[in-house]
């Protein structure tokens, strides 16, 4: 086998990450987000009637794709192959 290695670098400029930036309005927009999140948490929805209750889960379930969209609560995914690999890297070195 041959490696051949190539001068990324010199060819492209890796950009920095972004740096998050949260104004004020952001910031006031996740805490009513959370305060609505909390008050729904809070409620008897027992007695709520079966509509009530429909308009609440969809409220919910809007409010965590906002949330998601905005990058708060992101998810990993992991392949069972690059795990193993990480294991059989670990035991080896």
């Amino acid at each position: 086998m041959i490696i051949v290695s190539s001068h990324a670098s010199e060819r492209t400029k890796i950009k920095p990450a972004s740096s998050v930036s949260v104004t004020r309005v952001e910031c006031a927009e996740v805490e009513a987000i959370i305060a609505r999140i909390n008050e729904i948490n809070s409620m008897d929805r027992s007695s709520l009637a079966a509509p009530e209750r429909k308009a609440l889960r969809q409220e919910l379930r809007t409010i965590k794709r906002t949330a998601h969209d905005h990058g708060h609560g992101g998810v990993v995914y992991v392949s069972g192959g690059l795990v193993l690999l990480i294991v059989l890297l670990i035991i080896l070195l």
